[in-house]
């Protein structure tokens, strides 16, 4: 099994995702695709949009992504962000990722019930 983490494309985004990025939330967007042995298996992006960064990840179902490689990813993006002035990063949970709101935790997220919106934003102050 060969591994690669490689710049993602819109054409990722669109296999995975099975749309093009929303406008309403992906005024600029970055991001990395996973690829095993040659098959895109997962992407997790960046984006900008509404005053706001959101993190985003989609994994087609029955696809596992390592954790611990997924944490060490997450981690070092959040210090390249810091390094941009981001102060803060937002998310909704994975609802189809088991035990996903305790990896958020993990990733120093909270709920921001502040946020109105149509499902609960969660939130990553980037001191």
């Amino acid at each position: 099994m060969s591994l690669l983490l490689r710049p993602a494309t819109r054409d990722d985004f669109a296999a995975l995702a099975g749309r093009q990025p929303d406008p309403r939330y992906h005024e600029t967007w970055c991001g990395y695709a996973l690829e095993c042995d040659g098959k895109v298996i997962g992407i997790g992006w960046f984006s900008h949009g509404g005053g706001r960064t959101w993190a985003w990840l989609e994994v087609p179902s029955g696809k596992p992504l390592s954790a611990i490689a997924l944490t060490r990813l997450v981690r070092a993006e959040f210090a390249d962000l810091r390094a941009r002035g981001i102060k803060a990063v937002h998310c909704y949970r994975h609802e189809g990722i088991a035990k996903s709101d305790r990896w958020l935790r993990l990733l120093g997220f909270q709920e921001a019930p502040d946020i109105e919106c149509e499902r609960m934003v969660w939130r990553c102050v980037l001191i």
